[in-house]
């Protein structure tokens, strides 16, 4: 994505370095809501080095920016194997068809098909994946914190 686009009071465009500290703030925010029981805060240092390492090399990072300029949330995939690594939505935001608009983007920009690996306690994320024709394919664990995962597929499906 090379420019930016306005979309349902959001502002979708590539990320940038200053996004960085945003992008962990929303990140812990919303896992902080999702799996209280995990101290997020704590992971703050491994998932900067991922960011930075892993994630912005692999594809696309698309971020959004709210009415007020704050980042809202951030999507981040491969295009060319159609793998999501992250939807994440800050809280306030939640609801509000964010997480709808990052996945249709995802759609027009991978209609072979989608991939994603989810957390199973993540009840929230279940509903949404399912809404958007994701199938559970296999089961796993989450090599970090030992938590029981679906991968769950989108095959291509026209319009």
């Amino acid at each position: 994505m090379s420019q930016s686009v306005r979309a349902a009071g959001w502002r979708l465009r590539p990320y940038r370095e200053e996004d960085l500290e945003p992008a962990l703030t929303v990140w812990e925010r919303a896992w902080r809501h999702t799996l209280p029981e995990i101290d997020f805060a704590a992971r703050l240092p491994w998932w900067r080095a991922r960011w930075v390492n892993e994630m912005l090399s692999v594809g696309e990072v698309l971020v959004a920016d709210d009415d007020h300029g704050r980042l809202a949330g951030f999507l981040v995939l491969t295009p060319a194997t159609g793998y999501i690594d992250q939807i994440v939505v800050d809280p306030e935001q939640w609801g509000g068809g964010l997480a709808a608009r990052f996945m249709e983007y995802a759609k027009a920009r991978c209609p072979d098909g989608l991939d994603l690996h989810v957390n199973q306690a993540n009840v929230r994320a279940l509903a949404f994946y399912r809404r958007h024709g994701f199938v559970v394919a296999a089961t796993a664990e989450n090599p970090r914190s030992g938590l029981p995962t679906f991968h769950m597929r989108r095959e291509n499906q026209p319009g």
